[in-house]
């Protein structure tokens, strides 16, 4: 039974939420007002803004603005498009969306039209001699800054040296102010075809199911019970930046850096494994007991491979957790703005609990125990409260108070994990096959992106190479904890 006490905290909690949802509600029609009243581009949200400014955390965490913008290491299969044929497509495609062709404007809020020069943002180099100096040049170019005074983008080409074992490259850069991973996707619409030339569509989102009739006290349960989750959740997000820290297994960083004085080193490595197959991944989620998804297979192996790494710091006690993008296509109501001003973000964090999983003693209960994590989170409403207090109840706090909650946040999670599909063909741009996809994002912590493209994965990692001190060992444990599972599971009729 609850005592006393937890009656209070539920009655706080609940008389907190309505107040969050009147006045969220109200600031939400007052910047719906605001915005259709106005003219020129869509103005900022309070989180773009403050990413571009680069002060989401406290000043003393070092965060640079490099740390706010989105990188996609991109191969090609046979050279490089043409020149005047990237030039093309930028002016044709890039710069008919507004905020690739605007700088953000704080004092308004907005984005101000500029002239674009493409010579400030297209940048050719000489050819690259190996893989290794490839690695070298990226990570170069992805830990340095964008400049603030012209649009948020650059495009960098990367040839390869005749002989030389690694694809001709490009690295395109996007400030994460202008849109999120999924609103990108946009570009890739406009310039990307089939190897016959064909449009491609990247992201088909689905549709929602249409909510079968319910009867008047159907109608009034459902609504009691999900009033009842939403203030579970809204409380639960509210504490994620008070929960214990994790402790220290051996991957993570050092429980008196991340309880004290948590920065950013400026020092992070971009690490990209070699494609592993989807058909594989696919026949572990199809043996797998329960219904696992991909997701839960590429999580999983996460789990395993950070446990593989702790050795015997990973033990019964031990606290992991991660922090799990969710995206969501933007609404713009009866009256959207025109198609070019359609790019922004909207996304927030959901925190994944893995401890138990990473506790388990093999790969396949560790899969097992990352789909019931992840069920959890999707039958609840936790991204749907994080949304609304990183959207509406941030912007009400003092500034130093939302900065030390994101740094709590981050401090009690080891990584960020996203998993990005992709098409699952050929795509070309400017004529030239693209052969492989790394996106790549730096941030406070350890940040994984995984996207699949024509039949493979590609991984990437960035980490401190100061706290994962044995990084090239890494991408084997990965490898290691899938090649396991398929073991355990029989899998023999596909390789990874």
């Amino acid at each position: 039974m609850m005592d006393f006490d937890d009656y209070s905290l539920l009655l706080a909690a609940t008389i907190v939420t309505v107040v969050a949802l009147f006045v969220g509600r109200m600031l939400h029609q007052r910047m719906t007002h605001s915005k259709a009243g106005s003219s020129g581009p869509r103005r900022m949200s309070w989180m773009e803004e403050h990413m571009f400014l680069s002060d989401c955390f406290p000043k003393e965490a070092n965060i640079t603005p490099a740390c706010n913008v989105i990188n996609c290491e991109v191969f090609f299969k046979d050279g490089l498009p043409a020149a005047d044929e990237v030039e093309r497509l930028v002016k044709e495609d890039l710069l008919s969306f507004v905020r690739f062709s605007a700088v953000p404007d704080v004092k308004s809020h907005g984005w101000k039209m500029v002239d674009v020069d493409l010579a400030n943002h297209i940048f050719t180099y000489n050819p690259v001699e190996n893989r290794q100096a490839l690695d070298a040049k990226v990570d170069e170019i992805v830990n340095t800054d964008l400049p603030s005074d012209k649009p948020l983008w650059q495009v960098h080409l990367l040839p390869a040296a005749t002989g030389a074992e690694q694809k001709d490259c490009v690295v395109f850069r996007c400030h994460h102010t202008v849109a999120d991973g999924l609103c990108l996707v946009q570009l890739l619409d406009k310039v990307a075809t089939t190897p016959d030339g064909k449009p491609i569509k990247f992201v088909n989102f689905k549709a929602k199911k249409s909510a079968a009739q319910k009867s008047m006290l159907g109608r009034i349960l459902y609504n009691f019970l999900y009033s009842l989750e939403w203030v579970r959740s809204f409380v639960s997000n509210l504490r994620q930046a008070q929960q214990p820290f994790e402790t220290d297994y051996g991957f993570d960083a050092p429980l008196s850096h991340r309880s004290g004085d948590m920065r950013y080193s400026g020092s992070r490595k971009s690490i990209c494994f070699k494609p592993f197959s989807l058909d594989y991944v696919k026949a572990i989620k199809n043996k797998a007991p329960g219904k696992i998804t991909v997701n839960d297979v590429l999580l999983g192996a996460m789990v395993g491979a950070m446990r593989r790494y702790g050795g015997d710091a990973v033990d019964d006690k031990t606290i992991m957790r991660m922090l799990i993008p969710v995206g969501a296509p933007l609404e713009f109501g009866a009256n959207p703005p025109p198609e070019g001003d359609r790019l922004g973000n909207n996304w927030s964090f959901a925190s994944a609990d893995l401890s138990k999983a990473i506790r388990a003693e093999d790969s396949v209960a560790r899969v097992e125990l990352t789909d019931a994590v992840m069920n959890r989170l999707k039958k609840s409403l936790d991204s749907t409260t994080s949304n609304f207090i990183t959207n509406k109840l941030m912007p009400l706090l003092p500034p130093s108070k939302a900065q030390h909650s994101t740094k709590d946040l981050y401090a009690r999670h080891t990584a960020i994990f996203s998993n990005v599909p992709g098409p699952q063909l050929p795509c070309c741009v400017g004529g030239k096959e693209i052969e492989a996809v790394y996106p790549i994002f730096l941030t406070l912590v350890e940040q994984v992106i995984v996207m699949s493209y024509n039949g493979k994965f590609y991984f990437n990692t960035t980490l401190d190479p100061n706290v994962v001190t044995d990084y090239e060992k890494f991408e084997g444990y990965y490898r290691d904890e899938l090649l396991d599972m398929g073991k355990r599971l029989g899998i023999t009729d596909v390789q990874l």
